[in-house]
């Protein structure tokens, strides 16, 4: 987070990380949609349990742009590129994600409270929601950012 300026000339990403320095440590920001420019930024604050790998589904999301941070808690996140995911198994049409079976091989990242910001655009293939460390409570806040027009 400390570094987000140096990613400044991304500015369709310019509003996520201004949010997400102002909430750096997530206080005062309820569970669910916090908008932020309408439909196309917004944030979603997630308090989750981390669950093993294999409860845990690769998706994709074709509108959007995810910005995640964690403000408590650690996580590990799936990665693999949309080309190296097998068909789609599932589908949430409402929350604009598509869920595949893991591939053969992926790489990992480990997210810990404050850390490291992931940046997921529509090809990449991520797996959230993992664990990382035992059990324990977690909070993210992940800025969707449209990826292109609404609706396309």
């Amino acid at each position: 987070m400390k570094q987000w300026r140096r990613y400044a000339a991304l500015s369709e990403l310019r509003s996520a990380f201004e949010f997400l320095e102002q909430h750096a440590d997530g206080s005062g920001l309820e569970p669910g949609r916090t908008e932020i420019d309408g439909d196309r930024v917004y944030a979603l604050v997630i308090d989750f349990e981390p669950k093993p790998p294999a409860e845990c589904r690769f998706e994709t999301h074709p509108q959007h742009i995810d910005v995640i941070y964690l403000v408590a808690g650690a996580e590990t996140i799936g990665y693999a590129p949309e080309a190296d995911l097998g068909p789609v198994v599932d589908e949430d049409k409402a929350l604009g994600t598509r869920f595949y079976a893991d591939p053969e091989e992926y790489a990992s990242m480990k997210l810990r409270a404050g850390g490291l910001v992931c940046v997921c655009y529509p090809e990449d293939g991520h797996k959230p929601f993992c664990l990382l460390d035992p059990a324990a409570p977690a909070r993210k806040i992940v800025v969707k950012v449209a990826a292109g027009p609404i609706g396309s």
